[in-house]
């Protein structure tokens, strides 16, 4: 859990540098220009980061769902094989992304005003800009940015509730509250003896 908890952090630390330097440069030295290769790096960043991190909270929903529904067999599923695998899976499957919504973008004639109507540079205020037909990635850009998220964000609430039914299905009280705090952030798991079903949980 505290894998993919390190891989969020890091993407939260990111996220927070895409515009946040320029924005502190344009407060204190009054200059709102940026280059070309900094506004591509603005598009490619915000896009590659902002996908991991919808990722990563899927995977890490799908770790706590195998960890109170699957618990005998938790470890065994979730090894760190796979955990490094569906970790290394979003960092991936996300730059594939933003590099192909990012190089659409760019590819895009702009002949026209270069004043970007926004704090930083991303997809859409930079299309307005552009002296072409904008269709193809304005179509990509809402799936990206619109479908995709929504997608992630539905699995996650029915994972919630499939573990929410796990938990009310179980005729322990102490069961249940001990299922209960593997969604939290504590470091362990409870594995229950497969051998004797009366015995107290181990903490590993």
């Amino acid at each position: 859990m505290y894998f993919f908890l390190c891989n969020l952090s890091v993407l939260d630390l990111r996220l927070a540098s895409i515009s946040t330097p320029k924005l502190l440069v344009y407060l204190w030295a009054k200059s709102r220009s940026i280059s070309m290769g900094g506004c591509v790096s603005h598009v490619f960043f915000f896009q590659f980061l902002g996908s991991t991190e919808c990722l990563i909270y899927t995977v890490m929903v799908f770790d706590r769902y195998v960890a109170i529904c699957h618990p005998l067999r938790y470890l065994i599923i979730m090894n760190w094989t796979v955990c490094t695998i569906l970790a290394a899976s979003t960092w991936v499957t996300s730059s594939f992304q933003a590099t192909i919504v990012t190089s659409l973008t760019f590819t895009l004639p702009y002949c026209g005003p270069n004043v970007v109507d926004y704090f930083f540079c991303d997809i859409f205020p930079m299309v307005k800009l552009a002296c072409a037909d904008t269709y193809i990635i304005e179509t990509v850009s809402f799936t990206n940015i619109g479908m995709v998220p929504m997608t992630y964000f539905l699995l996650i609430p029915m994972s919630y509730l499939r573990i929410v039914y796990y938990i009310l299905k179980m005729n322990s009280a102490e069961g249940r509250r001990k299922a209960a705090s593997t969604s939290d952030s504590e470091p362990y798991v409870y594995i229950w003896s497969s051998t004797n079903h009366r015995s107290a949980p181990k903490s590993i």
